[in-house]
């Protein structure tokens, strides 16, 4: 779903058998996500300030977990769909993804699960200024907790874990 409301620009997204779905299905989660979010994908569909990303999965089931990179605000976006500090049989990578909304020059919001991005400009480097965890209040990102070297391995990436879904606002800046 983060995948076609980013990468598609759709405006819906109803799979097959909703209806028998667990109400603490993972979906679920996602969904309450994404409606958090909707005055931002409104405001950023048909523009390239909106990314959705996920690992391709053949017809065959068999999961593509290479790398992607896509620019946003002068800045290279690596990410890997598959979490190295996650033991490999704990983690699903087919149902990773991830949307990205670019709400600044230097700034945008990480929604999903099971991706890890890392950064990098023409010009030089780029790092971490800040990134919090959080979640959206009334159409505002309302941070709950400022991710430290630990939890950005230093300043060199965002870690969004598998095991469920998290929205992060994160600051840029090049060197």
């Amino acid at each position: 779903m983060l995948w076609a409301v980013g990468a598609l620009d759709a405006i819906g997204f109803a799979p097959f058998s909703i209806e028998d779905m667990a109400a603490d299905h993972s979906l679920g989660e996602a969904y309450r996500l994404v409606a958090s979010l909707e005055p931002l994908i409104l405001e950023h569909q048909g523009t390239d300030t909106l990314h959705g990303l996920k690992p391709s999965v053949s017809y065959s089931s068999e999961v593509d977990t290479d790398p992607q990179t896509i620019e946003l605000g002068g800045h290279t976006l690596t990410v890997s769909f598959v979490d190295p500090w996650a033991s490999a049989d704990a983690q699903d990578p087919a149902h990773h993804g991830l949307l990205l909304i670019q709400t600044g020059d230097e700034e945008f919001l990480a929604v999903g699960r099971g991706a890890t991005i890392t950064f990098s400009s023409e010009e030089g480097g780029s790092g971490i200024e800040r990134a919090d965890l959080g979640h959206i209040v009334e159409g505002e990102f309302e941070a709950v907790r400022r991710l430290n070297g630990d939890q950005t391995h230093q300043g060199r990436h965002v870690r969004l874990p598998p095991n469920g879904f998290s929205l992060q606002r994160v600051r840029l800046y090049k060197y």
